[in-house]
């Protein structure tokens, strides 16, 4: 089966560093393989129709999973009526029925030999005795096979064989609830169109890396947010190790030698920027995701080093151990919000961001300064 010669209007995507590849089929994009993981139902046993699932097609340019739209997809939940059985040594192939298709169902018989003394049983207790019940009914009814008319769960792999697709069962068993068949139709609308019919789509964030990524590869030039990222990894890494370094600004930065050298690969004129302005965002980014520098406003340009700086840790525990004086915090502790909303109203302060406040009150409850009396409200543990 090759797919490859029925598409129209295909165009493959190749970096050799990032080593992603997207495939267009009309408005349809079908990802990477390394990609499917940011995809929901390929990890899950998807409740299909039949009918879909014989349609299913191999991804383009893989043989491991089939394409819905553009969702991977390798396991499937139906539910069914057994039209025909075919018994063999070691399983029995089953027909399955659901209205919209017929599809081939493999189920293995089950493997007796493992099985223990069935005397011993009797010295279990009575809750494990049912369930083992349960289980040896169950190995029965998998031995015995199913009948035909049998209302039937199954999940498992699409495998195709002889070009066609059929299910590999890893869970079978017969559903005894009338209304099951019903209800499995009723969902499954609402399935397909809240979930399965609409395209998977990359994060935008993995979608710009990998847009910038293929960018670049093109060009042979990195871009501005490629440097700005180095930049951030390397500030980062030069903080944590640094416990002299309480406070600097962005212009110190720029003189550090590891700084310097990344700073000096930017060679797009298009958007030339000043080094001190590349540093200002790497240490924005830094507040805004990490957490770990915060922008002190009392003087310009200021950063703190939350890695080694007690500052605003210290501004923190007197502001906590201050309003849970008050009654209406001395049972339940302060909510994080109210806190960033005091540091607010100080000058230091008053541009600090959630992230570098949450790291903050992290390390504190790790000092067990702090303790965590609900999801995000804190007590002093000093008064």
């Amino acid at each position: 089966m090759n797919l490859g010669m029925t598409r129209l209007n295909v165009e493959i995507f190749c970096t050799d560093r990032s080593q992603w590849k997207m495939v267009e089929d009309g408005s349809r994009q079908y990802h990477q393989r390394d990609l499917w993981g940011m995809d929901y139902y390929l990890r899950v046993y998807n409740r299909m129709y039949i009918q879909d699932v014989l349609k299913f097609r191999l991804y383009p340019h893989f043989i491991e999973a089939f394409a819905y739209k553009n969702h991977p997809i390798h396991k499937v939940d139906i539910l069914g009526v057994v039209v025909h059985v075919d018994e063999r040594d070691r399983c029995f192939i089953y027909a399955i029925d659901d209205g919209t298709g017929v599809i081939s169902c493999c189920c293995w018989k089950p493997d007796l030999r493992h099985r223990g003394d069935e005397t011993m049983s009797s010295l279990l207790p009575s809750s494990l005795q049912k369930k083992l019940c349960d289980i040896q009914d169950e190995e029965k009814q998998a031995t015995s096979g199913y009948s035909h008319g049998d209302l039937v769960h199954i999940k498992g792999k699409v495998k195709v064989f002889r070009e066609v697709n059929e299910i590999t069962a890893l869970y079978h068993a017969k559903v005894d609830n009338p209304t099951a068949e019903i209800m499995r139709m009723v969902e499954l609308p609402k399935l397909y169109k809240m979930c399965y019919d609409k395209p998977f789509e990359l994060p935008h964030r993995v979608k710009e890396e990998l847009d910038m990524a293929r960018e670049e590869d093109k060009t042979g030039v990195k871009s501005c947010r490629r440097i700005i990222q180095e930049v951030s990894a390397a500030v980062s890494e030069y903080l944590r190790a640094a416990p002299s370094v309480t406070e600097f600004t962005a212009s110190q930065m720029c003189r550090l030698p590891a700084i310097a050298s990344i700073l000096a690969q930017q060679q797009s004129l298009e958007e030339k920027q000043s080094h001190v302005s590349m540093v200002t965002q790497a240490l924005q980014k830094l507040e805004e995701e990490d957490g770990t520098v915060c922008r002190r406003m009392e003087a310009s340009a200021l950063y703190e080093n939350l890695h080694h700086s007690k500052a605003l840790k210290t501004a923190i525990l007197n502001l906590l151990i201050k309003e849970s004086q008050k009654p209406k915090y001395a049972e339940r502790g302060c909510h994080y919000l109210h806190i960033l909303d005091e540091l607010h109203r100080t000058v230091q302060y008053s541009k600090l961001h959630q992230a570098a406040l949450l790291n903050c009150l992290q390390t504190l409850e790790t000092q067990s300064d702090v303790i965590r009396t609900y999801q995000k409200q804190y007590l002093p543990c000093v008064t």
